[in-house]
């Protein structure tokens, strides 16, 4: 077989070799979008049609970012405060991923938090206007050179925990008439934790176990209760994977396939060059 020949099928499955190489190095992060929005109806979640997070088989070093847009659609003029914490809810006692994540949390693109996620103890999210939007990002990573053997298998379930409260409109309703939110909007086919049945006017809040897969279909409407509270807290549970595979090692073979390639260019140029001597 000509040497030319030779070193042009040489430096193909080089090139080859490193572009997939490259895409095996660089982190699996994927963005989800959710919307959070206050209107007439109350508090309501409005997801993407994938996971929140997707944290299934995480590498050390490996992130994963979720944006969430926060909104004030409300058609009477009123404003709401809201506020953002996250709360443990299970997951391995050997190895505590809730003590190893490390969570960034930026917030109308500023950094508001950057640690292990044990630590966050919260965000204020401030004041909505109507017809305002804000942006929240939230960033978890399995840190690598930390992240020992011990790790392999560990899961972890938390609650993203958002709570809104409204704000006295500039010209308020009249005697008995409720304030923002007004009636509750839950998912359909949520997993429910519902206090019991309490007066709306004079109890503080309800919680709401939002699944993190969303149903099928568009926007929950407010159709599906007609439960009445003066503060909504809504309870995203990015529920954790079950048969989570073990966690490997940092040492991939993204790198052995880049020497590789690499390799197989340089013999491919060095062929092409013998053979341009020859003749």
């Amino acid at each position: 077989m000509p040497a030319k020949l030779i070193s042009s099928i040489a430096i193909i499955m080089g090139v080859l070799i490193v572009a997939g190489s490259l895409v095996i190095l660089v982190p699996d992060s994927n963005v989800y979008a959710w919307e959070l929005v206050g209107d007439n109806t109350g508090l309501r979640l409005v997801p993407s049609e994938t996971p929140l997070f997707d944290l299934q088989n995480m590498y050390p070093g490996d992130l994963d970012t979720a944006t969430i847009r926060i909104s004030n659609k409300d058609d009477q003029g009123r404003s709401f405060t809201a506020s953002l914490r996250i709360e443990k809810t299970g997951g391995s006692e050997k190895a505590d991923l809730y003590e190893q994540l490390l969570l960034t949390v930026v917030y109308e693109h500023e950094e508001k938090f950057k640690d292990v996620m044990s630590k966050f103890e919260g965000l204020d999210l401030g004041s909505f206007a109507p017809d305002t939007s804000k942006e929240l990002e939230l960033t978890v990573e399995l840190p690598g050179p930390e992240t020992g053997n011990e790790f392999q298998g560990a899961t972890l379930d938390i609650n993203l925990i958002f709570t809104a409260e409204g704000e006295s409109a500039e010209e308020p309703g009249g005697p008995g008439e409720p304030q923002w939110p007004g009636p509750f909007v839950p998912p359909a086919g949520g997993n429910f934790e519902i206090p019991e049945e309490q007066d709306p006017f004079t109890e503080p809040e309800e919680e709401l176990v939002v699944e993190p897969e969303p149903p099928e279909g568009s926007e929950w409407s407010a159709e599906e209760t007609e439960e009445q509270v003066p503060e909504d807290v809504i309870i995203i549970d990015p529920e954790a994977p079950e048969g989570r595979g073990e966690l490997p090692r940092t040492d991939g073979g993204g790198f052995i396939g880049l020497i590789a390639g690499i390799a197989l260019i340089s013999l491919g140029l060095i062929l092409r060059k013998t053979g341009e001597v020859k003749a």
